[in-house]
């Protein structure tokens, strides 16, 4: 054989090797982004079924405790109260807004965490709390609805 044809043939073989490798990668690219994405999108839906029970639990409780004014159900109450605030200062995201949303949730909220005496929590701090609460839920889902109809 001539020595152009070969030359020619390797450089051919180089070039395709090239355009395949940058196939590649471009194609792992997308495919992070998307991933990403769906993370993100799966997360949302985690967080609200998550605080959705738990609100759930809460606000059932509280119609218990409305007309019931024991002791023992005063202190479920406070334990709910903790187990929401804790489950929403340990959600981890990257969204900057739902970061805000929770930093000022805890702003909110600390005065109402505060009080370790039962006797001093009242109707009125419950649906304070429970306001804060849905404020964050309300983002989620609005977050998600938004994210519904992208295209």
């Amino acid at each position: 054989m001539n020595m152009p044809w070969d030359l020619w043939v390797i450089n051919l073989g180089t070039l395709s090797t090239f355009i395949g490798t940058t196939a590649t990668l471009w194609v792992l690219l997308q495919t992070t982004k998307l991933t990403v994405k769906f993370n993100q999108k799966a997360s949302f839906y985690f967080h609200k079924d998550k605080l959705n029970r738990l609100l759930n639990d809460y606000f059932t409780m509280i119609s218990e405790s409305q007309f019931n004014n024991e002791n023992s159900h005063k202190i479920m109450l406070h334990r709910k109260i903790l187990s929401l605030h804790n489950y929403i200062s340990f959600i981890d995201t990257k969204d900057k807004k739902l970061s805000a949303l929770i930093n000022q949730y805890i702003i909110n909220t600390k005065c109402i965490l505060s009080i370790k005496n039962y006797d001093e929590i009242t109707y009125f701090l419950h649906l304070r709390y429970l306001d804060e609460v849905t404020i964050l839920l309300d983002y989620i889902n609005n977050t998600l609805s938004i994210s519904a109809r992208k295209i």
